[in-house]
């Protein structure tokens, strides 16, 4: 059984991520178990502030080689205590799990999921048929389930609210998150790198729920959006 890490960056302090962040308060109910270790880092906020991708990255070394990292944001309750084993299954079918993704995205589009050229997707939405996951959503103090498809299955794009990764397989291809993603498209941009040095990415079914819906469209997405557009129609 390998060990698993969490990983998690918060505007809040220690106490305050233990008492008032989703994560901090199912992460303190989990039974003690052997393989899972939690690293928090507080406080990061301001101009102390460091993007994920470059956090995330001082994860990517040698010295955890042998870990399951599991990068995840702090506005996620995990419901799942069996995590651990969850996460040693997943990693003996894909090298990069998430919870929710896209088999065949419209990668001119800049999401897993969601749609801006309405003449090609005039609901907003990318065809069902590639989507795959399930994720609760918080909605003003109401859980509501979002079923995007089945799980698990390989998959192109995932969503970075929940990654893990097997550290070993990510160093051997070479890949690291690119720093200029510090919270919008990293998880996108990661996916996408992943998939040209031909890691196996996919979904698995793991019950949290997340209290946030996304940042679409404001000033820092757009920016953000427009530097992974710019990126990946070079590599193209």
């Amino acid at each position: 059984m390998r060990k698993v890490r969490v990983v998690t960056a918060t505007t809040r302090n220690e106490i305050e991520f233990r008492h008032m962040t989703l994560l901090g308060q199912s992460l303190a109910l989990f039974p003690r178990q052997a393989g899972l270790e939690i690293t928090v880092f507080p406080g990061n906020t301001g101009s102390r502030r460091t993007g994920l991708g470059t956090l995330y990255n001082s994860f990517l070394q040698q010295a955890n080689g042998d870990e399951i990292i599991l990068f995840i944001h702090d506005d996620v309750y995990i419901h799942d205590w069996h995590l651990v084993q969850r996460l040693n299954d997943a990693v003996a079918r894909y090298d990069v799990v998430g919870l929710a993704g896209n088999a065949a995205p419209d990668l001119s589009e800049p999401s897993w999921m969601l749609a801006w050229d309405r003449k090609k997707h005039p609901s907003g939405r990318q065809p069902r048929e590639g989507l795959s996951g399930m994720v609760g959503h918080l909605v003003k103090g109401t859980t509501h389930i979002s079923q995007y498809g089945p799980a698990p299955r390989e998959c192109v794009l995932l969503d970075g609210v929940f990654l893990a990764v097997d550290v070993k397989k990510v160093l051997e291809a070479g890949v690291q998150f690119d720093p200029q993603f510090e919270f919008h498209f990293y998880d996108l941009d990661f996916c996408r790198q992943c998939s040209m040095k031909g890691l196996r990415l996919g979904t698995w079914p793991i019950a949290v729920t997340h209290a946030s819906g996304g940042d679409f469209g404001s000033k820092e997405w757009i920016i953000a959006r427009d530097r992974y557009l710019s990126k990946w129609r070079q590599e193209n």
